[in-house]
């Protein structure tokens, strides 16, 4: 490593131990609360297909197929820097990539579900996304 990298890399080990200072307000805070949840999850299969019968019992041949599919969901509800007011945001979205023989599908394809973000302050909310 260089001078430099090290110095920085050491800068930020002591900025990260270093004890922070709370400003005296006379008044106990209330902790922080905050919910984050996120999840992912995959599957993956393998068969056979076959398209219909040929004419007269024909044979037809077979494709082995194995597609991967990946689900992903991040979601944060009351992420606050003030009490009355709050921050939540949601993702979800999903993706598939395919292994072995295949004739009309993508190698890859997905879809985000869900993509937004919510500002609520007292009774009132905006939300903002799909």
């Amino acid at each position: 490593m260089r001078d430099w990298q090290v110095a920085a890399v050491t800068a930020c080990l002591v900025l990260a131990h270093a004890p922070a200072r709370a400003q005296s307000t006379g008044k106990p805070s209330a902790p922080d609360r905050f919910e984050l949840t996120a999840r992912s999850e995959t599957y993956a299969e393998l068969f056979q297909r076959a398209l219909l019968p040929g004419p007269n019992g024909a044979l037809v041949a077979t494709n082995t197929v194995a597609p991967f599919h990946q689900y992903v969901f991040l979601r944060s509800r009351e992420l606050s820097a003030k009490r009355d007011q709050a921050l939540d945001f949601e993702l979800a979205a999903w993706s598939r990539a395919w292994a072995g023989a295949r004739e009309a599908e993508p190698l890859l394809d997905g879809d985000l579900q869900t993509a937004n973000v919510r500002y609520r302050r007292g009774p009132w909310s905006v939300r903002v996304g799909r």
